[in-house]
């Protein structure tokens, strides 16, 4: 057995898994560095249809934009390559497709 897996199973007792309290302690620290265009924060918001319309209205400068669907995360499995999750894929009511895809600055 490694040091560091040792260390790991002493600290925490559970061979190396994280216990809910560090789970949930990794959680609110990933939190307090969010903001509004953290990934998984601005997925969540963007699902919502009233909030993606809006925003894509000022992206596009299109006030007539109707959404009709808008899906969060939603997976795209392809047949020779890896599948992708698409942040957000939105369809208006013409028929047209938005995908709005969140990039992290580094």
């Amino acid at each position: 057995m490694t040091e560091d897996k040792e260390s790991n199973e002493n600290k925490n007792g559970n061979n190396g898994r994280l216990s809910y309290l560090e789970k949930r302690e990794r959680f609110v620290q990933e939190m307090q560095n969010a903001n509004l265009f953290y990934d998984k924060f601005m997925s969540y918001v963007l699902g919502e249809k009233e909030v993606c319309q809006y925003v894509l209205r000022i992206l596009t400068g299109d006030e007539t934009i109707q959404l009709r669907t808008v899906h969060s995360q939603y997976h795209v499995s392809q047949l020779y390559s890896r599948d992708a999750v698409l942040d957000v894929l939105a369809e208006d009511t013409e028929g047209r497709l938005y995908l709005i895809e969140v990039q992290n600055p580094k």
